[in-house]
């Protein structure tokens, strides 16, 4: 009887001991965890500040594309033709700086989108949906600004087709 209840015991024993160390494992790993939570939380948070940005940025280069074919019309009407062609390839640049900057929308976009893919917080899925809709908005303003600079490119070939 006394040789079971030291084998019970040492049994009882022997489960404290994996009990111990299965709750040192849960707890490292509840850290691992909240940090990681941590870090999606805030890389979402980024992405979707990213992707306002840049969408900002698009729409800031529409109104430069504008101010550029405003210049080569200006320069038309004021016979400054040397300054038409420069104003163009500044509707040029500013319509590629929009499509950039559409571009970087879309990667902040896609990477809230895969952090919220990991977590399923709502503060991620507005701060994706945020991103998404940025995206959206930079994505039109790089098709008015290659538009406009379309119209300014147009105008510029005009003016050397009248061989002024």
């Amino acid at each position: 009887m006394t040789d079971t209840i030291s084998q019970i015991q040492a049994q009882l024993g022997a489960l404290q001991l994996e009990i111990k160390d299965l709750r040192a494992g849960y707890l490292t790993i509840n850290r691992r965890y909240t940090v990681t939570i941590e870090s999606l939380r805030d890389l979402t948070s980024h992405a979707s500040e990213a992707a306002n940005l840049s969408s900002q940025a698009s729409l800031k280069s529409v109104s430069a594309a504008k101010n550029a074919v405003a210049a080569t019309s200006n320069a038309v009407e004021h016979g400054i033709f040397s300054a038409v062609d420069f104003a163009a390839k500044s509707a040029e640049d500013a319509a590629e700086a929009a499509a950039l900057a559409a571009a970087a929308t879309a990667a902040a976009a896609s990477a809230a989108a895969v952090a919220v893919a990991h977590q399923a917080e709502e503060s991620a899925i507005l701060a994706s949906a945020s991103a998404a809709e940025a995206s959206k908005i930079a994505a039109g303003a790089a098709a008015e600004a290659i538009k406009i600079s379309n119209q300014a490119s147009e105008l510029a070939r005009s003016i050397r087709a009248k061989g002024l």
